[in-house]
């Protein structure tokens, strides 16, 4: 019988680099590691179909599945821990790599880890954490930006203590579950990491070699002119012909994560915006660098920041001709029917018929 693998579980956090870590590793693929497969390699919607009860479930699938009914949700949870099962029984892998941010989100409860540690157990010697911890302000900072991209409707309220980490509630749950001598945090810090890359420093943690492999940089974030325009249009604080009147329709249709090269600025919020969220979470801070044994590193908040609805209105207007130049050099938005395609396709890369069956 061949020996069973050191299972790793890569939990996050968010906003460390993850992307890049499941691209070379779930993807590409390194010798040594095997994963589960499949045609995403973060598992984050993998973990809370197959761990998540309760309250947590119906929330997985009331914003990430709602195309599939209740009966055929738990059908394509029973086939998809089937499927990862037969990968785990076939490895032949010194490490076999389980991927997910949302392992170390606040609501991935200490049940559904439980549940996540039960389901690995018996297919492996040894079961293993690693997750970066990134500082509050960086965090905050580009955790915000994530939101803005997406159009989530609740960045239009700009409160610094919805956008804290919640460190303990990320990862004393992991410690709970599998011991803290088998939970290795490790502070983002890319003064640190060999050569500064994240991807490195993970294959260090792993002992696998990537002399040969590319640095990887993803999900970049947007400047501080393109954040603002980006920001103002998801509050409706821009008039009807932003940025004119030839180019507003336009403007509107186009997503915001098609900025990313507009501006120089950095996006930064101010220190009067970030005071009292650090204040008031003193205490989980305390917790977290405790639980490093070292302090965190950080940015230090930009007194000349971002604070206000006001602040970004004002940059809006700033770079409002700037923005019509480099609109008229942008690629056309899709049109309402290659929106649709692209839907579609992404059903059928997630193995779903257009109708969401399952």
């Amino acid at each position: 019988m061949a020996e069973l693998p050191r299972i790793v579980v890569h939990a996050g956090m968010h906003k460390t680099g993850s992307t890049a870590i499941q691209e070379v590793f779930g993807i590409r693929g390194v010798a040594g590691v095997d994963h589960p497969g499949g045609p995403r390699a973060n598992l984050s919607d993998t973990v809370l179909l197959l761990f998540a009860e309760g309250a947590l479930l119906d929330k997985f699938h009331a914003t990430r599945m709602p195309h599939l009914g209740r009966a055929a949700l738990l059908r394509r949870r029973d086939r998809e821990r089937a499927r990862i099962e037969a990968r785990l029984r076939s490895c032949r892998a010194p490490v076999f790599l389980f991927s997910a941010e949302d392992i170390a989100a606040p609501d991935f409860d200490a049940g559904a880890t439980a549940r996540m540690a039960e389901f690995l157990s018996p297919h492996g010697h040894a079961i293993e954490v690693i997750a970066y911890v990134r500082g509050p302000v960086s965090f905050m900072q580009s955790a915000y930006q994530q939101r803005v991209k997406q159009d989530k409707p609740g960045a239009v309220a700009l409160d610094a203590h919805n956008l804290w980490p919640g460190y303990r509630a990320r990862f004393e749950k992991l410690d709970q579950v599998f011991g803290r001598d088998k939970v290795h945090l490790r502070a983002f810090d890319t003064g640190a990491f060999r050569e500064g890359d994240v991807v490195l420093d993970f294959a260090d943690a792993l002992g696998v070699n990537l002399a040969d492999a590319p640095r990887l940089r993803a999900n970049d974030g947007l400047s501080r002119e393109a954040m603002s325009v980006a920001y103002c249009r998801l509050a409706g604080l821009l008039p009807d012909d932003y940025p004119t009147a030839r180019l507003a329709a336009r403007f509107r249709a186009t997503p915001a994560r098609a900025w990313a090269g507009f501006g120089t600025g950095k996006f930064t919020f101010s220190d009067a915006f970030l005071a009292p969220a650090l204040a008031a979470h003193r205490a989980d801070m305390e917790w977290i660098e405790d639980r490093l044994g070292r302090p965190l590193p950080d940015r230090a908040p930009d007194p000349n920041g971002i604070g206000t609805a006001a602040d970004m209105q004002a940059i809006a207007q700033e770079c409002r001709a700037a923005l019509a130049t480099a609109l008229d050099t942008m690629p056309a938005p899709p049109t309402r029917a290659g929106r649709a395609l692209r839907r579609v396709g992404h059903y059928l890369h997630r193995g779903l018929g257009p109708r969401g069956q399952a």
